[in-house]
């Protein structure tokens, strides 16, 4: 794994992380869906076996790689609405209604339930 400067210490959950992402996309960014949500912020979409989304923040991944994923380069982009269309049922569910961002909610959402595991 590349890591940005040599001071750069990161986390043993970061680099679980970027290894569960990346065998999900067959260690291969390239094989993930661009979506950015409503705040802006840019993710990689995934699967896991289950059919759940998995998301993947490419802030993150280019802090720990020092690439910086371009949505051009994945398999697709999907917008915002198109995500939270797909995924109604999952965010009526697992997320609070209030939330602004049905995308950056299933990105908390994942987050609470890695920090479980």
């Amino acid at each position: 794994m590349i890591v940005r400067g040599e001071n750069n210490i990161h986390s043993e959950q970061e680099t679980q992380e970027l290894y569960h992402f990346l065998t999900l996309v067959d260690g291969n960014y390239r094989n993930a869906i661009y979506i950015e949500c409503a705040d802006g912020q840019g993710y990689m979409l995934t699967m896991d076996r289950d059919a759940k989304p998995v998301l993947y923040l490419i802030q993150k991944f280019y802090d720990l790689t020092g690439e910086l994923p371009s949505s051009d380069e994945m398999m697709g982009t999907l917008n915002s609405q198109t995500v939270e269309c797909l995924y109604r049922k999952w965010l009526l569910w697992n997320t609070d209604s209030k939330c602004r961002c049905g995308i950056c909610e299933m990105y908390r959402q994942q987050k609470k339930k890695e920090r479980r595991c």
